[in-house]
């Protein structure tokens, strides 16, 4: 476990044009959690999913978003979070006409890896399908269809 001041890891995202920094990762807390900074550009979210073993919050620092947890939509401008319960579907997108920055707090930590690894496949130019089908089996994501 680290207890020094360290540097976040920047992350890029090609696929998307947002951005990603790791700000504490699991190895940093002896697993118990891991937290990334995210911006995010207008009408982007991520897809609608559920996480098999963490459990996700959402701090909004600055602009819109929309979270959906299961059914539930909540706008969040900036000081607003919300709690995403492991093995409930969730996503998050920018309503705002401006970036989005929010931090993601995933407990327990490991979940932040896998952003690491997506840029890794993409750089090695594999596709999308490949890097999601990886994002499942990996890292026990579920996808779902947003409800109407």
């Amino acid at each position: 476990m680290s207890c020094s001041p360290t540097r976040p890891e920047p992350v890029g995202s090609r696929a998307t044009g947002n951005s990603l920094r790791i700000l504490i990762s699991a190895e940093e807390t002896g697993g118990t959690m891991s937290m990334v900074e995210t911006l995010v550009k207008p009408s982007s979210a991520p897809t609608y999913h559920s996480h098999v073993r963490e459990d996700e919050t959402f701090y909004v620092v600055s602009g819109t978003a929309e979270v959906w947890i299961d059914r539930e939509i909540f706008r969040c401008e900036a000081g607003d979070r919300v709690f995403g319960p492991r093995n409930v579907f969730h996503t998050y997108r920018n309503v705002g006409n401006t970036d989005l920055k929010m931090i993601l707090v995933y407990t327990p930590g490991g979940f932040e890896q896998s952003f690491l690894d997506r840029e890794v496949m993409l750089e090695a130019g594999k596709d999308q399908s490949e890097v999601g089908r990886m994002m499942l089996e990996r890292y026990g994501l579920t996808r779902g269809q947003l409800p109407s």
